[in-house]
């Protein structure tokens, strides 16, 4: 069975492997990082996005999650 997003520890240091973790560090991300005021406005802006073609975009809970999370990193 896989977890779901909600079952992680966001605060674990050992989630990633050591690579990874060094790469997201060094990127700006810590343990515990979560900021779902910002992921909620990307997320906003998006889905009020139509495209050239009049398309529109769903925005599922896990990618606002991603973006609470990790949004706004440079790796």
């Amino acid at each position: 069975m896989t977890p779901t997003s909600a079952s992680y520890d966001r605060s674990s240091a050992t989630r990633f492997p050591v690579a990874v973790d060094s790469a997201l560090r060094t990127a700006g991300w810590e343990p515990g990082r979560w900021d779902i005021k910002q992921a909620e406005y990307w997320a906003d802006a998006l889905r009020d996005h139509t495209t050239p073609a009049g398309h529109r975009h769903t925005v599922f809970p896990a990618a606002v999650e991603a973006w609470a999370e990790f949004g706004g990193l440079t790796v």
